[in-house]
């Protein structure tokens, strides 16, 4: 692998992109990618194992499902190696694919994308996919839709291969494409760490709640709510927590609150990441649970979602919406890190997932929540388990840190060598 340096080159032209360097060309993008429309009916093949690149699957790990061709209900694209499919359903939310995959399954694609295919030796592959996510080509694509809603538009295949685009020679494409590449295989490493974590965690959830916290594990007894050690109680939750209150902000029209929706609340990093700052006589019909410092709040709509946190110092005495069950440990029973870890655990809410009512807004009454069976360790266990699981959540945390700074990186670095501000040739060139 060539060794590259980085140079500032002052060399540019004006063009209809911008600013690019003098030895770049600009170009349609159909110049550079065929647009490539074989289609198969997959029930025709009804044995045969696909690899499908559905938008599904791009949501849920970015790589194509395996599926049986009895099992497709419609007309597929037909993909090969080497093409780019860019999704033309909602354009806002980015769905780009480099199929990559060396597997002899035949592939196939939603006919929600866009199948580009590199002409001859004027584009590598690899170029053409971080192309596809620049400023040159995905915010252009936004604006070229048709559709009543945002979630139904389509972006027009004939504008979108008209978008202007900048060509630099083959040897700096790669180079480029080198480069973007080694920063997004970081990012999938760093994938792996944080879900190397996160299973750390449940691991650890799952010996503490089951054997608490001693380094040799206690003796057990079975309860209606699983293993756990001996000495512990079980009791509804509603036991060990206080009754909180509600307040009508509009009562106060020109006084302001910070509010916290169910949105507000990151079902990856299990906080509250934002608030909206409202006065009473604007105040949302559901602004009305008071919550304190140390609070925990469980969305009651679709709890499945995970949606829990613990209320911090800045917003202590502020308003949740209904749509949380507040949670205030009684200090003399419970430690309110214990319980929040407690409700995050996938046996409480899977037993409290079992009560949601309603199939278009799915959800479970406080009652639900406050009626479920808990194990009550002594104080000193609780606060002990909930030490051990904060040291894991900091180690989560330090590697979502640390992905989105590459994520920044590639941002930045996509900007930069896209636009020529950033040139790499080979050491000694």
């Amino acid at each position: 692998m060539a060794e590259v340096t980085a140079t500032l080159q002052r060399s540019f032209k004006e063009t209809e992109i911008g600013l690019i360097p003098a030895e770049w060309d600009v170009v349609p993008l159909s110049q550079v990618a065929e647009y490539k429309k074989a289609t198969i009916n997959p029930q025709s093949h009804p044995d045969e194992v696909f690899d499908y690149y559905s938008i599904p699957a791009y949501q849920v790990s970015e790589d194509p499902a395996l599926e049986r061709g009895g099992e497709i209900r419609s007309q597929k694209l037909i993909v090969e190696p080497g093409m780019v499919l860019f999704g033309k359903l909602n354009p806002r939310v980015p769905k780009v694919w480099h199929v990559t995959s060396s597997s002899a399954r035949r592939k196939i694609a939603s006919t929600e994308f866009i199948p580009l295919v590199p002409v001859g030796e004027k584009v590598s592959s690899e170029f053409l996919y971080y192309l596809a996510w620049s400023d040159y080509v995905l915010p252009k694509s936004q604006e070229l839709v048709s559709g009543s809603t945002p979630s139904r538009q389509r972006v027009d295949v004939k504008a979108f291969l008209r978008i202007p685009i900048p060509l630099p020679p083959l040897p700096q494409q790669r180079r480029i494409a080198h480069i973007l590449s080694t920063i997004q295989r970081a990012i999938a490493a760093q994938d792996d760490l944080i879900a190397a974590a996160r299973e750390v965690k449940r691991s650890l959830m799952q010996r503490l709640f089951t054997y608490g916290p001693g380094a040799e594990p206690a003796p057990t007894k079975e309860t209606k709510i699983g293993e756990m050690p001996e000495h512990w109680e079980v009791v509804p939750l509603i036991d060990i927590v206080e009754k909180t209150k509600q307040r009508e902000p509009r009562k106060t029209p020109e006084a302001s609150f910070q509010y916290i929706d169910v949105s507000s609340v990151s079902n990856k990093m299990f906080q509250i990441k934002s608030y909206t700052e409202y006065r009473g006589a604007e105040a949302p019909s559901r602004a009305r649970r008071v919550v304190k410092s140390g609070d925990v709040i469980f969305a009651t709509v679709r709890p499945y979602l995970k949606r829990i946190a613990v209320v911090p110092n800045h917003l202590d005495d502020q308003i949740c919406s209904t749509a949380f069950c507040v949670i205030r440990a009684r200090k003399d029973l419970a430690d309110h890190k214990f319980i929040f870890y407690l409700m995050l655990s996938d046996d409480f809410v899977n037993r409290v997932s079992e009560h949601q009512r309603g199939s278009s807004y799915p959800a479970v009454s406080n009652t639900d929540v406050l009626n479920q069976s808990v194990p009550l360790p002594t104080l000193d266990e609780q606060r002990e388990i909930a030490c051990i699981l904060s040291s894991a959540d900091r180690k989560i945390e330090a590697e979502e840190q640390c992905k989105a700074a590459l994520q920044a990186l590639f941002k930045s670095m996509l900007h930069q060598l896209m636009t020529g501000q950033l040139r790499l040739r080979k050491s000694g060139s």
